[in-house]
């Protein structure tokens, strides 16, 4: 990406570090999401999480979305 969009040395470094910073608190869930997550959580069901990506990035989502059990959202 740097060679393809000439762009200065260190920048797409920058760039990712700063997309890995941000995305996670920019994630929304729909409100028939969290609905039904509210639902599964007070029926007493254990929920999981498939993903590709990596658990770092992963665990940010689901704190900022309030996912993980006794959290609220940032």
């Amino acid at each position: 990406m740097v060679a393809r969009f000439e762009l200065p040395f260190g920048l797409a470094e920058t760039l990712l570090n700063d997309y890995r910073a941000g995305f996670p608190s920019a994630c929304v869930l729909s409100r028939c999401s969290t609905d039904a997550f509210r639902r599964f959580r007070a029926s007493g069901l254990k929920l999981g999480l498939i993903t590709n990506g990596s658990v770092r990035m992963q665990s940010r989502k689901l704190e900022c979305l309030a996912l993980l059990p006794g959290l609220t959202p940032s």
